[in-house]
């Protein structure tokens, strides 16, 4: 069993935000996200397929994906068995987490200390729109830093294994969409046609078309777009006028940059700066 003392002390769980115990039904499929915070996403039954960036990922009994903030992910049942599910969502700084995550992990060994965090939770609630725990009448006040302390457990086993890789499956499919995900990833700041990438992967419009909704549940150029969106934020945070953000990624305007930025996040680039500077 693992302890406090073998965890890397380079990285830290600083908040819980939300924790889900599911049972899903074998038609179950789960729209696909991107969020600014960790997930864990582990099955104790059935098997569950999983978008992770660029993979295509297969899980199994105990075993688990971690998601690294701001990926694109979407989950769904595979096969004709229900699943069950337990989804954890934090936040996670250190020096050594940079190519942390965005794979399969085991977790035998750490089934117990995952319900015991499941167990303490439930002594919690948390508050809408805010960070950490909020505490419930006749709580123990030690439970969020004790479920911050066993996560950290968690994090620790999968660290260890990040020298031993579970490989993804490979079939026609997941090779198309590694391709296609790839290739959107070298040309952030180009102007790319749906002809453009479909031409990379040596296939027709409509296979790249088919590939993304089954893996993304989106169309091929929006989920394209949210890749360019998605990279213009750090320019941002590093002080690039919109208007020069516009015409490193290609838009045909600021204002239309700006009006796509707000459609995908919510927010205009400008607040989403102002908010970063507060956090």
């Amino acid at each position: 069993m693992l302890n406090k003392n073998e965890i890397n002390s380079t990285f830290a769980v600083t908040a819980m935000y939300t924790n889900y115990h599911l049972f899903l039904n074998e038609t179950y499929k789960f729209d696909g996200e991107r969020h600014n915070f960790w997930e864990i996403v582990l099955v104790l039954g059935g098997s569950l397929g999983v978008t992770c960036d660029d993979k295509i990922l297969e899980l199994s009994k105990n075993q688990a994906c971690l998601i690294r903030p701001n990926i694109f992910h979407k989950n769904w049942v595979i096969g004709h068995k229900n699943a069950e599910i337990v989804v954890l969502t934090f936040e996670l700084l250190g020096s050594d987490i940079d190519n942390f995550g965005n794979r399969i992990y085991n977790c035998g060994e750490t089934l117990d200390i995952i319900k015991n965090i499941l167990t303490e939770c439930e002594r919690w609630i948390y508050e809408k729109g805010t960070y950490g725990f909020c505490e419930k009448k006749n709580s123990d006040k030690n439970s969020p830093q004790m479920v911050k302390n066993l996560l950290e457990i968690v994090l620790a086993s999968f660290f260890r294994q990040e020298d031993h890789k579970i490989k993804p499956p490979k079939n026609a499919g997941t090779k198309i969409f590694n391709l296609a995900v790839n290739f959107m990833k070298e040309n952030t700041k180009e102007t790319l046609t749906l002809l453009n990438i479909s031409k990379h992967c040596h296939i027709s419009d409509s296979t790249l078309k088919k590939v993304f909704k089954k893996y993304t549940g989106l169309g091929v150029m929006h989920y394209f777009t949210d890749m360019k969106i998605q990279a213009t934020k750090i320019y941002l945070i590093e002080g690039y006028a919109i208007s020069e953000i516009a015409d490193i990624f290609n838009f045909s305007s600021q204002n239309y940059y700006a009006m796509v930025f707000k459609k995908l996040t919510g927010l205009s680039p400008r607040d989403f700066k102002k908010e970063y500077e507060a956090s």
